[in-house]
């Protein structure tokens, strides 16, 4: 109830915004509205299955609203707010980490726009502040829990998935001789469960490569990677406390690196497959052809509709290019970013289909 309603709230601010904004009939934000909540209301309530997502698209939501704020009125106290509401995001959920760099192409765009170096100084400075103290806020409760200064232990896991899944036995020779039995072990386990590129039944096409790794990602992690590691070093069936998955984390990180190393090629046809696939080849194609145009009306000629679908492009395609490096474009990962493009593109065609009908009225 208590993320519902915080959701609720966000969404009603947001509309508002938009609604001032472009100066929206009330049939087009009461449509903006349902799409927003969609993610946490029924059927769907995809942003209310696990608690930090339903917190972390509210903290998304408030972010893009102090976003919005900011390109309009080009104003330091809102761009300030967006930092500090994606360094809480991105706390809550490592995925929106997205939003970091998002933030820094807000900084260039206000400090080019206005030539105020002086206050692209304060605001890179804030900028800094608030990652930091997110990071240390974060670092901080894992030390007071669990007597260790470190992020979310779980990097090393998301790694070494693509990792392992394109790896060949060869591999192995790249590694410290302290990592090397592990890794025969892992991959020996994935290759008997079918969990390997090599047990692709069809690797030739794009579609075929992401659905393959698609159907066995969750496989490889928990099951191979996550119950194999326990029960090789830890001597037990399965990851079951904090302290496991920081035990994880240090001899993970430092076998994937290598890994990704040995195979540049191979992880770059992933990445590209796991995010066309995710996007879809033909809304790829669309958001590809109105892009540039969105973007040029956007930001250069600062047309009001445009900024904002820009800018709702602009995050849904980082989103969706972050989650590619390590796992499926699954709609668990991207809901956040999705739903507000849908937004924004039901504006971008209503106000065309307004524009036009408006232009046939008999004067």
């Amino acid at each position: 109830v208590l993320q519902t309603g915080l959701v609720l709230a966000a969404v009603a601010l947001l509309s508002r915004h938009l609604k001032s904004q472009l100066n929206l009939a009330s049939w087009q934000v009461s449509i903006v509205t349902a799409l927003l909540a969609a993610p946490v209301l029924a059927p769907l309530e995809i942003g209310n299955r696990i608690l930090t997502e339903g917190i972390a698209y509210f903290l998304f939501l408030m972010a893009v609203r102090s976003l919005l704020v900011a390109l309009k009125t080009r104003s330091r106290v809102p761009a300030i707010a967006f930092f500090a509401f994606s360094a809480l995001c991105a706390r809550t959920r490592t995925q929106f980490v997205f939003l970091f760099p998002i933030s820094g192409l807000l900084l260039v765009w206000l400090a080019a726009s206005d030539r105020d170096w002086r206050g692209a100084g304060l605001l890179a400075a804030a900028l800094v502040a608030t990652i930091t103290a997110g990071s240390a806020l974060d670092r901080s409760y894992r030390l007071w829990k669990h007597d260790e200064f470190i992020s979310i232990p779980f990097k090393g896991l998301q790694l070494i998935a693509p990792a392992l899944y394109l790896s060949e036995s060869a591999d192995e020779s790249r590694l410290d001789p302290a990592h090397r039995e592990l890794f025969r072990a892992l991959r020996d386990r994935a290759s008997r469960a079918g969990q390997l590129v090599e047990s692709n039944p069809d690797p030739g096409g794009v579609s075929s490569y992401a659905y393959h790794y698609s159907q066995v990602f969750a496989d490889i992690v928990w099951q191979t990677i996550a119950r194999g590691l326990a029960e090789h070093d830890l001597g037990k069936p399965m990851l079951s406390s904090a302290q496991d998955y920081i035990a994880a984390e240090r001899t993970l990180r430092p076998m994937a690196l290598p890994l990704i190393r040995a195979r540049p090629r191979a992880h770059i046809r992933l990445y590209v497959s796991n995010l066309l696939a995710g996007l879809g080849i033909s809304y790829t194609l669309l958001l590809a052809l109105i892009g540039p145009l969105l973007l040029w009306r956007g930001f250069v000629s600062r047309q009001p509709l445009a900024m904002v679908v820009a800018t709702c492009l602009i995050l849904h395609l980082t989103n969706c290019g972050f989650v590619a490096i390590v796992a499926p474009v699954w709609p668990r990962y991207t809901f956040d970013t999705d739903w507000l493009l849908l937004a924004a593109l039901f504006l971008l065609v209503s106000q065309a289909f307004g524009t036009s009908a408006a232009s046939k009225e008999p004067r």
